[in-house]
Parts: structure tokens; C-alpha cells; sequence
């Protein structure tokens, strides 16, 4: 039971961090692509990137459980 548990948690985790580099790599990307892009322009996509990081993580743990 509890290396089921340990096993989940590692899975969730892989989730979720193969899921914040898809949503930053494009942010990245555009931000070096754009090199016009204001620093506070800069700021603002990665809280967003950050804000559906959150929801993203909201739908795995709900979607887990």
C-alpha cells in the first residue's frame, strides 16, 4: 500500500513537471524571439504560465484523488 502511494506521488510529480516545462518553454521562447518584449511584459507571461500551472495542478490532484 504504501510503495503504491510512494509510486503515485512519483508519477504526479513527473506530471507535473513535464507540464510546467511545456507551458514555459513557449514563454521562453518568445521571449527570446521577441527580444522587443518589455521586462514587465516578461513578468506578466510568467505568472500566467504560473496561474495555469495552478489550475493545471488543481484538475491532477483533483483528478487523482
Amino acid at each position: 500500500m504504501f510503495s503504491l502511494l510512494q509510486i503515485s506521488c512519483k508519477v504526479l510529480l513527473f506530471r507535473l513537471c513535464t507540464q510546467m516545462l511545456i507551458l514555459l518553454i513557449p514563454i521562453f521562447l518568445s521571449h527570446i524571439a521577441y527580444s522587443s518584449l518589455t521586462f514587465s511584459g516578461f513578468i506578466s507571461s510568467v505568472i500566467s504560465v504560473f496561474s495555469r500551472f495552478q489550475n493545471s495542478l488543481k484538475i491532477e490532484i483533483i483528478s487523482s484523488i
